[in-house]
């Protein structure tokens, strides 16, 4: 059973659970890297916060750590335990800790970075849903919708595809027309960038295999 852990800003409140943005082998791994440290530091270890995926630094780091004390010994052991996680899933992610205490100045720095990525995905996820919506009610030439998972995630610097029966100038103007009205609605706090192709175009396959590779 594991002891109740928590850390209270004025910004987040955690309790005894990692917080993770991402379901993927990330998440994974960070639910095992949680379960490792509450094991191991036992009342010194207070709170994890993953990025959204390994390769989002902040601070060139991608998981904050904060003990209450942060000894030599301490650090060495979190290390240690870093190390076996990721020998574990054959170091296909990157964990980079960020070892912090409760009054470190960089905790809040991390978490408001973290807060805000969290913010911005859940937007991103309301936004895709409604411009799914509109296209696949507003036109019957489309033939698949795929999003990038994170808005800043761009391959041909977009971050949704749309594939057409045919890509003609009316359908292509139609499509950017739905998209416009979007960016509008929320203020451009978030900004679609549509890759249009046709079945046939090699870029669709690209963007497919960049996405399933993340």
């Amino acid at each position: 059973m594991w002891h109740k852990t928590s850390l209270v800003t004025s910004a987040v409140s955690f309790a005894d659970r990692p917080i993770i943005l991402s379901e993927s082998a990330w998440h994974n791994v960070i639910v095992d890297l949680y379960i490792e440290l509450r094991s191991s530091l036992k009342e010194n270890f207070l709170a994890l916060l993953s990025a959204p995926r390994d390769n989002f630094l902040v601070f060139d780091s991608n998981v904050l750590i904060v003990v209450k004390e942060r000894r030599p010994e301490i650090v060495e052991k979190i290390l240690e335990i870093v190390d076996r996680i990721s020998e574990k899933y054959g170091n296909i992610v990157s964990i980079s800790p960020l070892i912090t205490t409760r009054e470190d100045s960089l905790t809040r720095r991390f978490m408001s970075v973290i807060s805000n990525i969290n913010s911005n995905h859940e937007t991103w996820l309301k936004v895709s849903r409604e411009l799914k919506h509109h296209l696949l009610n507003d036109s019957s030439d489309i033939v698949e919708i795929v999003f990038a998972p994170y808005e800043d995630f761009l391959v041909f610097d977009s971050n949704v595809l749309i594939v057409v029966k045919e890509r003609r100038p009316e359908i292509v103007e139609k499509i950017l027309e739905i998209v416009d009205r979007i960016n509008e609605k929320y203020g451009n706090t978030v900004s679609i960038s549509p890759l249009i192709t046709t079945e046939d175009d090699h870029a669709r396959e690209l963007f497919k295999k960049a996405i399933e590779e993340d």
